[in-house]
């Protein structure tokens, strides 16, 4: 015979797990967080921290930077080991280290701000070297690699290619029919499209150099530059004020797949996965909020069915009244991303977990409310 005692713990653990029901909402797709510059941290110790405070979030996927220079291929894999041990799962989003490009090569100024490398300045040998390195040493030291992600922003200010208005014209969007009697503007152009090439025949030898060291055993998935994508590209009102150029990301997904007039190699046959960074609009109706997703995304959907991969998504706090309202805004976005259903069984990446100050979801020793999102679903 069951006990009254037996009875009321049966009702008191069905009780809880209907609690833990309601404070939980599924979707289908998982939540991870972006970190990248771990390895700015030159101690192993603050390096681990970051990660099990990563851990201890609720995150169960982060995307790394990748190495800096060939001496750092150590450093960064004992940095995904332990993450591995931690129980988190990891990809890397590779980083245009200095010795790809030829040795007299200097970056290119953007916005005062940073600067970086031309696409088109590539060193394909240097860059098969440096890749078959990192290869080598994540199977010899067997740490679990999710995917690489073969640098940030083709489209925009990660790539010394984009072109800056120097005639104080406004900044305009670059694709296949654009068209100007400025010479100077199209040789920019005509190099925008031989990095575009350049970087088609990265995605081939990144796969093949995957292929060749794993040979059919469980591989890392190759992923492309994450897109800079607009709330709504057609108004690109940030290129107008800082005479600042962007790439159509339909475009770039065209180039690659060869379905330009410039390029007729399908080069992203190469890829698995299309990553992009994903910045929405903040509105407070759910149904306004539901059609953002197909518009920001649709750059890529109406140019390829590969899966996509969403390397950075955050609500900045300079938008938001506070905390709170800025966790609300969060599950205003997943649910709408959700309801999307663009991105089933894959991973948005939070941007950031410590850094950048208007996006970090962890500051002065604590997780922000916003952190939560890790708890409420799944």
């Amino acid at each position: 015979m069951v006990s009254h005692k037996h009875i009321l713990l049966i009702i008191c653990c069905y009780w809880a797990l209907m609690q833990q029901a309601v404070s939980q909402k599924q979707i289908d797709f998982e939540l991870g967080v972006t970190r990248m510059n771990l390895d700015f941290k030159k101690k192993a110790d603050d390096r681990k921290q970051i990660l099990r405070l990563i851990k201890e979030s609720g995150a169960k996927y982060v995307r790394l930077s990748g190495p800096k220079n060939s001496q750092a291929i150590p450093q960064v894999i004992d940095d995904i080991k332990y993450a591995n041990c931690l129980g988190l799962q990891v990809y890397i989003a590779l980083y245009k280290a200095k010795e790809l490009f030829p040795p007299n090569e200097r970056k290119v100024p953007f916005l005062n701000t940073k600067a970086s490398y031309r696409f088109s300045s590539i060193d394909l040998e240097s860059y098969t070297l440096f890749l078959k390195n990192i290869l080598a040493e994540v199977k010899a030291q067997d740490a679990k690699l999710l995917g690489i992600e073969v640098f940030n922003e083709p489209n925009f200010g990660f790539n010394g290619d984009i072109i800056i208005n120097k005639n104080k014209q406004p900044g305009i969007i670059i694709n296949e029919h654009t068209q100007s009697e400025d010479v100077v503007f199209m040789q920019g152009l005509n190099k925008i499209e031989e990095g575009f090439n350049k970087y088609g025949q990265l995605l081939k030898i990144t796969k093949e150099q995957i292929n060749a060291t794993f040979k059919g055993q469980e591989a890392p998935k190759v992923i492309t530059a994450s897109l800079s994508l607009d709330n709504q590209l057609s108004n690109w009102e940030f290129g107008t004020r800082k005479r600042v150029n962007v790439v159509d990301p339909g475009y770039f997904l065209r180039f690659l797949a060869g379905k330009t007039n410039k390029n007729e190699t399908d080069y992203l046959q190469y890829a698995d996965k299309i990553g992009t960074h994903y910045y929405p609009k903040l509105v407070n109706d759910q149904s306004e909020a539901n059609e953002i997703p197909h518009r920001i995304l649709s750059k890529i959907t109406e140019n390829t069915n590969k899966p996509i991969l969403i390397s950075e998504f955050g609500i900045s706090r300079k938008r938001v009244n506070n905390e709170n309202d800025r966790y609300q805004h969060f599950k205003i976005a997943i649910d709408a991303l959700q309801n999307s259903a663009l991105l089933k069984n894959e991973v948005v990446y939070i941007f950031s977990f410590d850094i950048n100050d208007t996006h970090k979801i962890f500051d002065e020793g604590s997780l922000l409310p916003c952190a939560d999102i890790y708890n409420y679903y799944n």
